[in-house]
């Protein structure tokens, strides 16, 4: 049997296996969390805050540092397809922006 991490994402409090991405941790418990890339680290729009247990995951990698920079990263916030779950933590998920759909609406002349 592996060894569980317990993730709070917004209060909710979820398990997961050690090693599992975050991203993947959430998705797989319908948090609604912005990706465009499938968790590549292309698209930089899975961004979460970390408010408890920052000090015991791996230093931001090369992704993180170029999408995020160093005061983002100061405050606490990381890329959720970038961190393996190796302790449990507290995560903040902001609300997805909501998509347009189709052409954006015609100005009227006034």
């Amino acid at each position: 049997m592996s060894e569980r991490v317990s993730i709070a994402v917004n209060g909710q409090r979820l398990e997961a296996d050690v090693g599992t991405k975050l991203l993947g941790a959430i998705m797989q418990n319908n948090i609604p969390i912005e990706t465009a890339c499938g968790g590549k680290g292309a698209c930089h729009l899975c961004r979460v805050t970390i408010t408890q247990g920052k000090e015991a995951l791996p230093a931001p990698n090369a992704t993180e540092k170029r999408a995020l920079g160093n005061v983002l990263i100061s405050q606490g916030m990381r890329l959720a397809c970038q961190i393996l779950l190796q302790c449990s933590i507290e995560v903040v998920v902001p609300v997805p922006r909501p998509r347009r759909q189709g052409n954006l609406p015609q100005r009227r002349n006034q």
